[in-house]
């Protein structure tokens, strides 16, 4: 495998991190954080932590204030748990950490599904033969069903009109190659980015 060359210089600024379990009444919520949790995602991450646990710590400053992980925590506070996980990070000055907050909630936005990928995950957990509740992975039920469906409406969506996307939904990058029949073609073909 050959070196990649960088196109950003990095910049040592990357201490080495470590674990801690907090109250997570000690904690401080970002009064500025830029992205609203609604009480849906709320529930769903919820459902997600009593499932596969606390797997993804928190990050918070020298002063217990939240950098990252707000909706974990306030998902973690309706379970009724007392500690969480949390990363310290003291080597940020105040304007790094607001440039982090916004980073880590915009850059996240960049990624898209892979279609094929997905279809063979949610199938997955639809074959198995218990009652898989979909909304600890953070879909619900009728949005994988109109995604493993093959009915797609006149608007080119699975499922009919009721299972369009919310305005400003990040859809699919690729489909190219798919034949014109192939329901996601259809389906997600003319509103590519």
């Amino acid at each position: 495998m050959t070196e990649a060359k960088s196109l950003i210089r990095f910049r040592s600024n990357a201490p080495r991190l470590t674990v801690e379990y907090v109250p997570i009444h000690s904690l401080i919520l970002n009064a500025r954080s830029p992205r609203k949790h609604p009480e849906k995602q709320i529930m769903m991450l919820a459902r997600n932590v009593d499932t596969f646990g606390f797997l993804v710590p928190c990050l918070i400053d020298e002063k217990r204030r939240l950098l990252s992980g707000t909706a974990r925590v306030l998902a973690a506070q309706r379970l009724g748990m007392p500690l969480i996980p949390v990363i310290p990070v003291s080597h940020l000055s105040e304007a790094e950490k607001r440039g982090f907050i916004v980073a880590d909630n915009k850059l996240s936005e960049q990624s898209v599904w892979d279609p094929d990928v997905l279809r063979q995950e949610l199938q997955f957990f639809s074959d198995l033969d218990i009652d898989f509740d979909f909304s600890v992975i953070g879909f619900e039920t009728a949005e994988v069903d109109a995604f493993l469906c093959d009915t797609v409406n006149e608007d080119g969506l699975a499922g009919g009109r009721d299972n369009r996307p919310p305005a400003g939904h990040i859809y699919w990058r690729s489909v190219a190659g798919r034949p014109a029949s192939d329901p996601l073609r259809r389906r997600f073909g003319p509103r590519l980015i």
